[in-house]
């Protein structure tokens, strides 16, 4: 039998400020979502050790720059998961 998932998805604008951080990961942990996907992380590599800190479990990142873009999928800190394939995309726009 399947078991189900729950998603959350956030448009942060910013993850780099503390007490926002804070304040969003509190709220996503009320929310009890395995997976939750935030758009507008401003994440750059310098950035990975204390956000997977801070949120105690796994984090994957997709960074833009620290002004714009960028990903993170926090994975529930007790979801026991497996990343089968990771890939990288490049998009070009005009």
């Amino acid at each position: 039998m399947a078991t189900a998932l729950k998603f959350l998805s956030f448009n942060a604008r910013g993850l780099r400020q503390s007490k926002k951080r804070g304040q969003l990961f509190a709220f996503i942990h009320r929310r009890n979502p395995d997976i939750s996907i935030i758009q507008e992380s401003h994440s750059c590599i310098n950035d990975e050790s204390y956000l997977q800190h801070e949120w105690g479990g796994k984090v994957l990142f997709s960074h833009g720059s620290n002004t714009s873009r960028g990903v993170c999928i926090l994975i529930k800190p007790n979801l026991d998961f497996e990343v089968v394939k990771l890939s990288l995309w490049k998009i070009y726009y005009s």
